[in-house]
């Protein structure tokens, strides 16, 4: 039984992060005509989660940085996979998605082959890290941003782009209201290529994973800032686009002797409504925020982050 490694990584203009799971996915290719519908089902809240999870920790306040204002921030986003996704029926039994029990209900139909586990854990986490820049007309410019870079077996992009605008300044007589309210638009793209050597059949041939995805947000944020604090909130209209390529020669029988092309792939796209609450202390040229979306139907979340710059 091989292994392929899927590695997620999240390039920022500081360092590398990343954030790995091993699955047993190409084991479904033994399973005949059904191989397309069964690997799409066990990798379907991955697809789904990290596609929202692009969307999570561009913000710990409504207030637009001030001209020239800029800071750097890092954190850590979790997806809570619903209990929906962590199972799909498999013949006449129950078969875990990535994210689900780890445990193997017999064997996939027609073959000698285990049913692959899940994790065992409920939650796909994604790292962030982000520059911010205070621009004109209280704007604030967020990017996330890093080239194609090959390392080891894996070639992976990232960038980003967010806008944050307060738009109380053009609502007559609320300028000097005591909150600050923004529109937040977001943008995000990712891509991994993975080639594991360790995966060659007798032709030479490595097996390879092409993950790509995508995502925007729409944020309308309100926020009230204290002496050390800030709490915010608001509404968020997030949408999701993910592809998922294998391919190569698979073994396709039980007795593992026989090779067979293979070239599937798996796409999962979708808009998911949020309610978005979170807190940010702040002591110097640091601060901490933790905040959470509600996502009634989908993939709640929750997100932690460190901030270090000027602060307006």
């Amino acid at each position: 039984m091989r292994k392929i490694t899927l590695m997620l990584f999240a390039f920022m203009i500081s360092g590398i992060s990343c954030i790995y799971a091993q699955k047993d996915v190409v084991n479904y290719f033994k399973a005949g005509n059904n191989t397309s519908t069964y690997i799409q089902n066990y990798i379907d809240p991955l697809l789904g989660s990290f596609g929202h999870n692009l969307n999570n920790g561009w913000y710990s306040t409504a207030d637009p940085l001030n001209l020239g204002r800029f800071t750097i921030s890092t954190g850590l986003s979790v997806s809570f996979i619903p209990s929906s996704k962590q199972t799909f029926a498999i013949g006449s039994t129950t078969a875990s998605t990535m994210f689900g029990p780890n445990t193997s209900n017999g064997n996939i139909p027609n073959t000698s082959t285990p049913i692959p586990k899940g994790d065992g854990v409920a939650l796909s986490p994604l790292p962030l890290l982000q520059g911010s820049v205070g621009l004109w007309q209280h704007t604030e410019l967020m990017i996330r941003a890093c080239p194609n870079i090959d390392i080891a077996n894996y070639k992976v992009g990232y960038f980003g782009l967010g806008v944050k605008h307060d738009i109380k300044q053009w609502i007559p007589g609320w300028k000097k209201m005591p909150f600050s309210l923004s529109f937040i638009g977001t943008y995000t793209n990712s891509s991994l290529l993975l080639t594991d050597p360790e995966l060659v059949d007798n032709k030479n041939n490595a097996q390879t994973l092409k993950y790509s995805a995508s995502g925007w947000g729409a944020n309308l944020i309100i926020s009230r800032k204290f002496t050390v604090a800030t709490v915010y909130g608001g509404l968020r209209l997030s949408h999701n686009s993910t592809d998922f390529n294998i391919s190569g020669n698979f073994l396709t029988t039980n007795l593992n002797t026989f090779y067979q092309p293979k070239d599937l792939t798996f796409s999962d796209s979708g808009n998911q409504f949020g309610i978005n609450a979170g807190i940010r202390l702040k002591a110097g040229f640091f601060a901490f925020n933790l905040d959470g979306v509600l996502a009634p139907g989908g993939y709640s979340s929750a997100t932690l982050g460190l901030i270090f710059g000027i602060f307006n």
